[in-house]
This record gives C-alpha cells, structure tokens and sequence, in this order.
C-alpha cells in the first residue's frame, strides 16, 4: 500500500528580478500580491507552505514562514538545498515565484503522481521542464554532496 505522506509548499522568492527590474513577489494582481495569490494556492493541497527568501516580506505576507539560502549567489539550487534541509515534512512541492496563475488542480494532478519510490517529479509541458516541481528531503543529501 502506497502510504501518502506530508508535504511542504515551498515558493522560491529570493530571485534578484534583474531581468524585470522589480521585485516579482510584490507587484499586484487581482487585489493580491504575487507571492499570496501562489501561497493561496498551494495552501489549499499542502500540510505547511514556506518562503525561499533572504529578504522577508513580513509587511507584505506577515503569515509565512521564510527559509534563507545557506549559500549566496547559487541561485534557485541553494534555495531548493535550504527548503530542503529546513522542512520538518518528507516532501515538498515546489514553485517559483513567478507563477501567479498556478491552478490547484495541477498541483493536485501532481501530487497524484507521487509514490513511496519516486525522489522527484518534473512535469514536462511543451518540451521543457514546467515550474512546478515535487521532491522528497530524501534528495537533500544527493544535493548536499553537489555542493
């Protein structure tokens, strides 16, 4: 039997947003702030939602917990490593920040995939990797040795 356990939401925020020149995490839709229309979301199929940032918006999202990069400058890797090692739950699901128009059934489409056997679930849509990722901490110590 295929017991299903835990799982973290984990939102990578801590980009630089050199790209678009302002922090994506903050700009509005709906009446919402990025960053809160994905925590609605993922709050809806995970047991505990966390923030990947080293800055924290507790004016803005003053709800959440913010997990900080151990290592700087080593982009979204560092901050799936600190999620990883920080998260009490076995699993994570897994977005990045720039997904304002994440869909609940998606995620739950996802973690329908999820086995006692799988480390890790990529979806692939249209020939790349898409932004919503599903890993077990089990992969925290194939990362740590990357470092």
């Amino acid at each position: 039997m295929n017991v299903i356990k835990p799982i973290c939401g984990a939102i990578l925020a801590g980009g630089g947003s050199t790209r678009m020149g302002t922090d994506k995490a903050v700009l509005p839709i709906g009446g919402q702030t990025v960053l809160e229309r994905i925590m609605n979301v993922m709050e809806q199929v995970c047991d505990h939602v966390v923030v990947n940032r080293n800055q924290p918006l507790t004016k803005i999202v003053p709800r959440v917990e913010y997990i900080r990069d151990e290592y700087s400058d080593a982009g979204p890797l560092a901050g799936l490593h600190a999620v990883l090692k920080n998260t009490k739950e076995p699993a994570v699901l897994l977005s990045a920040c720039d997904t304002p128009f994440i869909q609940e059934d998606v995620l739950r489409l996802l973690l329908d995939k999820r086995s006692n056997e799988t480390s890790a679930i990529v979806p692939v849509h249209g020939g790349g990797s898409s932004r919503y990722q599903r890993f077990t901490t089990e992969i925290f110590f194939l990362l740590l040795n990357s470092f």
